[in-house]
C-alpha cells in the first residue's frame, strides 16, 4: 500500500483501543506502558521514561483492565526502535514519555489469545 507517498511494508493490519484500560508490562524496565496500536505482529506502546536500557530482546504481559479482564503473559518481543514522544502545546511537564516499537514472536496459543482481545475489546482499524 501507498500511505503518504512512502511504501507500507507492514504485513499485518494495525488496531489502536479506544481506551487505555489494555496495557502492557514490561520484564526489562519494570513498568507499564499504554498500547498505540497493535498487530499480529508487534505493538508500539507509550510509557514513562526513568532509566535508559539498552536492551533488544524483550518480555512483556498484556493487560485489559476492562470489563472482559484480560492476561496474555510472557510475550517474546524484539526492539525496532525507540524515541522521546516531543509534547504538543504550549505547556511543560517534567514527565518524560517514550515511544517504543516491538516485534513480537507470538506462540500458537498467544496469536489465538490477541485475536480474541482485538475482538473482545472496542478498536479502531488505522491502515
Amino acid at each position: 500500500k501507498l500511505r503518504a507517498g512512502i511504501f507500507e511494508r507492514r504485513r499485518f493490519e494495525r488496531y489502536c483501543f479506544s481506551d487505555n484500560e489494555v496495557r502492557v508490562f514490561s520484564h526489562s524496565y519494570k513498568s507499564f506502558g499504554w498500547i498505540m496500536d497493535i498487530s499480529r505482529g508487534g505493538l508500539s506502546i507509550e510509557y514513562i521514561h526513568t532509566e535508559k536500557l539498552d536492551i533488544e530482546k524483550e518480555i512483556i504481559d498484556i493487560i485489559n483492565y476492562g470489563g472482559d479482564r484480560f492476561f496474555l503473559p510472557g510475550i517474546s518481543c524484539k526492539k525496532v526502535y525507540e524515541f522521546e514522544v516531543k509534547e504538543e502545546g504550549n505547556y511543560h511537564s517534567p514527565v518524560t514519555f517514550t515511544r517504543c516499537g516491538l516485534k513480537c514472536g507470538f506462540t500458537r496459543r498467544q496469536a489465538t489469545r490477541l485475536e480474541e482481545l482485538i475482538h473482545s475489546v472496542e478498536t479502531i482499524d488505522i491502515n
